[in-house]
């Protein structure tokens, strides 16, 4: 099995393309899912036109479902194997913002929008997800990835 795995990049403001990177490692309490369905958001399209700051070579995106392929230690909620969708909030679950009830201020003021603003996104054949038992969810049998995708941030996103 190759280490390496393909990602869609932010190349500079108006900018995107596919890099190649090693495969990322799951550590304590985390885990790496391989994905199986993604979704492009506007605020993609936002990061890429530049209204976003990130660096350049930063991974994009954050809807995307998958298959757990590692779980660090202390991981208890999912299995290797396991199908599962991430929302595009990943929180720790425990810091004070959380514990009231606002996870997307997780550590500070959007804190816990990590994907793409804090570290790679997850429009990649492989992505990280902190705080794994706080931030995966089971997909059921029964629900396609196709569907299941739609629930990591389009139906938790409010129109305006």
């Amino acid at each position: 099995m190759s280490s390496t795995m393909r990602g869609l990049a932010f190349l500079g403001e108006g900018r995107i393309g596919l890099v190649e990177r090693g495969i990322p490692t799951a550590g304590p309490g985390e885990a790496v899912v391989r994905s199986t369905a993604s979704l492009i958001c506007t605020s993609d399209v936002h990061t890429v036109a530049g209204v976003l700051p990130v660096p350049e070579g930063r991974l994009l995106g954050h809807e995307s479902v998958g298959v757990v392929h590692e779980i660090g230690d202390g991981v208890t909620s999912v299995q290797v194997g396991d199908r599962v969708a991430v929302n595009a909030v990943t929180p720790d679950g425990t810091c004070d913002y959380c514990q009231r009830g606002l996870s997307s201020q997780c550590g500070g003021p959007l804190g816990g929008y990590r994907f793409t603003v804090q570290k790679d996104g997850n429009l990649a054949e492989y992505f990280h997800v902190n705080d794994a038992d706080y931030n995966l969810a089971p997909i059921p049998d029964a629900l396609a990835d196709e569907v299941a995708v739609y629930a990591c941030d389009m139906l938790s996103t409010p129109p305006r």
